[in-house]
């Protein structure tokens, strides 16, 4: 399953319109049939807000793996592995392999 297709599952998942979702991104209702239709992708700031307003997991919408839904917990930690994990995603590899050898350290 590709992109435009997990964009369009999760949205008529939660049963909104082409035009309720592009309101609550802050977008055109065009720029989101265009990602539906694999005329182009979000940008990953996008992407995020997507997974956010149609309340998936970023890992599932961007790449298809891992679980659909959001575990829901209200948690501090739970926040915190969010966002670690968003910020995470926008690190250069090289930043990516210091990062794992400082918290490999760290257990």
């Amino acid at each position: 399953m590709n992109l435009a297709i997990r964009i369009l599952r999760a949205r008529k998942d939660k049963r909104f319109s082409q035009k309720e979702t592009a309101r609550l991104m802050g977008i055109s209702r065009s720029a989101l049939a265009q990602w539906e239709s694999s005329i182009c992708n979000p940008s990953l700031k996008n992407l995020i807000k997507l997974a956010e307003v149609l309340e998936v997991s970023f890992e599932w919408l961007a790449t298809g793996l891992g679980v659909k839904h959001k575990t829901i917990n209200n948690s501090k930690d739970t926040y915190l592995e969010q966002e670690i994990i968003k910020r995470l995603i926008l690190l250069s590899t090289k930043k990516k392999n210091a990062l794992l050898s400082i918290v490999s350290n760290m257990l």
